[in-house]
């Protein structure tokens, strides 16, 4: 007959202990010994998966005769220790599986320990990550701040009405140049100006682009990215 040889403890008779067999789970049996008449739930401590469970019960009811509190009852006063030794012996090659709930918290102690470095390990990491990005992005604004300003006065241009008055006024000289009647008039120089809107735009963006080809520009822009380039590296940090 296959089936379990366990161990069950109950904290509230720590000499004791109970060795029996069982055809369901180690755990509905601990279930059924934890009545209202315990303070306390009862335990599987060990437990072995077995053929002829009953045989190795009876084996094991053998060797710990001498420990036995009562004949007509499964209760042995003895180690946790001497209880599992003495099944295994009983047991010999037969265990399929085995279950010591000993061992098994110690498994879990050892992988929420693991667990537990390894979140620290995580935490320490991502505080040293935090830390490296935030000193690089005060690096950075302090770098933009200081040639940022410098830039945007080498590349300063008027505001865009002084080039729309430019062109306005460069409109109105060519349309009294060409027309056919050359007289100025209000009206004239209303439509220069009106012509004048978009090329005042177009002066003004060549304007600036002869600014930022200058030597000067571009190069403080090089040192500017120069700068940037460097303290990457150094954070480690991609662009």
């Amino acid at each position: 007959m296959q089936g379990y040889v366990y161990i069950i403890s109950n904290k509230a008779m720590p000499d004791l202990l109970k060795v029996g067999f069982t055809t369901r789970s180690p755990e509905e049996r601990a279930a059924e010994l934890s009545g209202t008449a315990l303070p306390y739930p009862a335990v599987v401590e060990y437990s072995a998966l077995v053929e002829h469970a009953d045989a190795v019960e009876r084996e094991a009811h053998r060797r710990l005769a001498s420990l036995r509190v009562s004949q007509n009852r499964e209760w042995f006063r003895c180690s946790r220790t001497k209880a599992i030794d003495t099944v295994k012996a009983a047991a010999g090659s037969v265990v399929m599986a085995e279950k010591d709930r000993a061992v098994e918290e110690e498994r879990q102690r050892a992988a929420h320990a693991q667990w537990q470095r390894e979140y620290e390990e995580r935490q320490r990491q991502e505080q040293q990550e935090k830390s490296r990005k935030d000193a690089y992005e005060a690096s950075r604004i302090a770098i933009d701040n200081r040639y940022a300003p410098q830039l945007a006065a080498l590349s300063r241009v008027p505001r865009y009405y002084v080039f729309w008055l430019v062109c306005g006024a460069i409109v109105s000289v060519l349309f009294l140049l060409f027309a056919v009647h050359p007289e100025p008039s209000g009206g004239l120089f209303v439509m220069s100006f009106l012509f004048a809107t978009i090329p005042a735009v177009f002066l003004r963006d060549w304007a600036e682009g002869q600014k930022t080809k200058s030597k000067e520009y571009v190069g403080l822009q090089a040192k500017w990215d120069a700068e940037l380039a460097a303290l990457r590296d150094r954070s480690g940090v991609s662009s």
